[in-house]
This record gives C-alpha cells, sequence and structure tokens, in this order.
C-alpha cells in the first residue's frame, strides 16, 4: 500500500452494517414495549387520574425519542452498504481501467 493511502475492508463494513441493523432491531423491540406499556389514565382512578395524566406528555416524549433513534440507526446501517457498494463498485471500475491500460501498454 503506497504512503498515505488506505484500504477500504468492505467485509467489516458489510459485517458493521449487520451489526447496525440488529442494534436497529433492538430499538424496535424497545419502541413497541414502550408503546404497550404507555399508562391508561383510568387505571388510576378518579382521585389519582390527573397525576398519570401529567406523565402522559412524558411518556409520548419517550416514544417520540426511541422512534427517532430507530430511524436514525436503520438509516445509518443503509449508508453504511451504501457505502460498501460504492467502494465495490469503485474498485471494479478501477480494476477494468487497469487493466485497459496494461492491456493498451503490452501492444
Amino acid at each position: 500500500m503506497p504512503e498515505g493511502g488506505y484500504e477500504v475492508l468492505q467485509d467489516e463494513l458489510g459485517t458493521h452494517a449487520g451489526k447496525v441493523d440488529a442494534l436497529a432491531g433492538r430499538l424496535k423491540t424497545a419502541v413497541a414495549a414502550a408503546r404497550q406499556v404507555t399508562m391508561d389514565n383510568s387505571a388510576y382512578g378518579v382521585i389519582c387520574q390527573p397525576f398519570a395524566m401529567l406523565l402522559d406528555p412524558f411518556e409520548q416524549w419517550g416514544v417520540k425519542a426511541l422512534e427517532k433513534a430507530e430511524e436514525s440507526v436503520e438509516g445509518t446501517a443503509g449508508k453504511v452498504r451504501d457505502a460498501v457498494k460504492a467502494y465495490s463498485g469503485r474498485d471494479e471500475d478501477a480494476s477494468k481501467d487497469l487493466k485497459k491500460a496494461g492491456g493498451d501498454l503490452s501492444a
């Protein structure tokens, strides 16, 4: 490898994308769980219902935060996979160009 250059390990990037996907799956499970456990305000009776209602916005913020995290992580996994495809395409193009240049030199 020339000094100052770098090498992209496409298999490693693919593996990383899979791990990020797994994290997105865990976040999806967390979102589903958060939606299931949000309090039913009527469960506390007439006297305590106002206190439960006070917590509702915080529950919704928590669910929305988890949803945004899930979207972000899923998007990141997609971007990593796109990077793998881009690097692979560039490698193939460079290989073709080098073979073509080598063929021209041998003539």
